[in-house]
Parts: structure tokens; C-alpha cells; sequence
């Protein structure tokens, strides 16, 4: 059984780059399932902005991890120790502090007090989550993707990358943890 890791994302080891290429593996498997609208067919690597963007948000959250100053987000990866014999095929290996080997498998965009303007502009100031959210502060899970390059090696990146965003909003004292989704696919969540 292997152990997943989450960290907070670097500017300097090619973090950047593995969440780009993470995006782009996850566009085929969503048009497999019908749910290719989602992102659409656009690789986010050919996406005017999307790379600079992707970078801009590593070094914030790097910045904020680091001073807790600038705006408060987290970029988060999760990842897991490998050995040379089992280096999965198109993975992005890495050496820690402790000179293993470690895959990076997903990541995951945190930010604290903050919703996209999609959602805001349908919460009024009377709606009770609303009021609540106001009151207590909050953890929004803005985005999370793992390589689908990886295959079953993604498996359980993002109950860890989930589990990592409810310490950050206990550390936090935040009660709220909204997670995005999407639901233009049509179909329904069995509860």
C-alpha cells in the first residue's frame, strides 16, 4: 500500500508545468464520459493565458504560505514515493528533501474567503449560507485534477487532496468547505 503526500506547490522544481500537464490528461477521459463540454476541447496548454496563470497562481501561493501576506491561496499536489523498477510511463518524478523518489499524481487550487463571480452574483446578502459564510470564513476547493496519464496510480489523490483542504480550514478555523463541481453533463448524483 503505498502512502499519498500532499505539499504545497513550488515555484522553482516545475510545479507549474505538472499541473498544466495534469489539465491537459484530464481532457480525453471527460470526453470519453460525455462530459467534454465541461473544459472543451482546447488543451489548457494552448490556452492563451492558461501557463501564465497556472504560474502567477504558484508563486501567490507560495508567497502566502511563506509571509501569509498577498492573496490567500493555496496550490496544493498531492504525490506519492516510487522507486526507479515502478516509474509510471509520462509521470513527473521528483526528489524530496529526504532524496526519495516521488510522483506527483494531482493538485488542487484552495482559497479562503473567496468565490468565483458565477457564483456570487446568484447569493444574496439574505441567503442564509451566504450570511453564514460571512460570519465564519470559509475554504473554497476551486479545482482539483489528478494525471490521467497515471492511470490507477491516481487512485485516492483526491480523498487526500480533500483531506489536506479540511486540515488547511481547521488550521484556519474556518467551518465551510465549499467544493466546485460541475453538473452540465446531465447526469444526476445518486445521493
Amino acid at each position: 500500500m503505498r502512502t499519498l503526500l500532499t505539499r504545497d506547490a513550488e515555484t522553482s522544481p516545475g510545479d507549474g508545468q505538472f499541473i498544466v500537464d495534469a489539465f491537459d490528461s484530464t481532457l480525453p477521459y471527460l470526453t470519453s464520459i460525455g462530459s467534454g463540454e465541461q473544459w472543451g476541447p482546447v488543451p489548457f496548454s494552448e490556452r492563451p493565458g492558461f501557463i501564465q496563470e497556472t504560474l502567477d497562481s504558484v508563486s501567490q501561493s507560495e508567497e502566502f504560505c511563506r509571509t501569509g501576506t498577498g492573496e490567500a491561496i493555496r496550490v496544493l499536489l498531492c504525490e506519492f514515493e516510487i522507486t526507479q523498477e515502478l516509474l509510471p510511463t509520462g509521470s513527473r518524478i521528483r526528489t524530496d528533501d529526504s532524496g526519495n523518489l516521488v510522483c506527483s499524481v494531482g493538485t488542487a487550487v484552495l482559497r479562503e474567503n473567496w468565490i468565483p463571480s458565477y457564483i456570487s452574483e446568484h447569493i444574496t446578502l439574505n441567503d442564509r449560507l451566504a450570511e453564514q459564510r460571512l460570519k465564519d470564513g470559509f475554504i473554497y476547493l476551486e479545482v482539483m485534477v489528478t494525471d490521467y496519464r497515471l492511470g490507477l496510480y491516481r487512485r485516492g489523490a483526491g480523498a487526500a487532496l480533500i483531506q489536506a483542504a479540511k486540515e488547511y480550514g481547521k488550521l484556519k478555523g474556518k467551518k465551510i468547505l465549499y467544493v466546485d463541481a460541475w453538473a452540465g453533463n446531465g447526469r444526476r448524483l445518486v445521493q
